[in-house]
């Protein structure tokens, strides 16, 4: 993410903050934590330092996002009787 909160630019594909789409869906904190993953796993075989920092960054942003959803689901789940 660059500084002006605009999301940076990987070859053909834009990395950055977590789709707000994706949040919507009952499922979006197990995706979260997928691509969470998927970008822990690259970061581990990058070769540039700076883009593994990245990658990093984005594995936290991601697994921060996720596990406020799953709180959030939490707060608004129904007790069980």
């Amino acid at each position: 993410m660059e500084p002006n909160g605009k999301a940076q630019r990987t070859g053909s594909t834009t990395v950055g903050r977590p789709n707000c789409e994706l949040m919507k869906t009952p499922y979006g904190s197990k995706q979260l934590h997928e691509r969470a993953a998927f970008f822990k796993r690259l970061a581990v075989g990058a070769a540039d330092p700076t883009f593994a920092a990245k990658l990093e960054a984005l594995v936290d942003e991601y697994e921060g996002e996720a596990a406020r959803m799953e709180r959030e689901v939490e707060r608004f789940a129904v007790p069980a009787v």
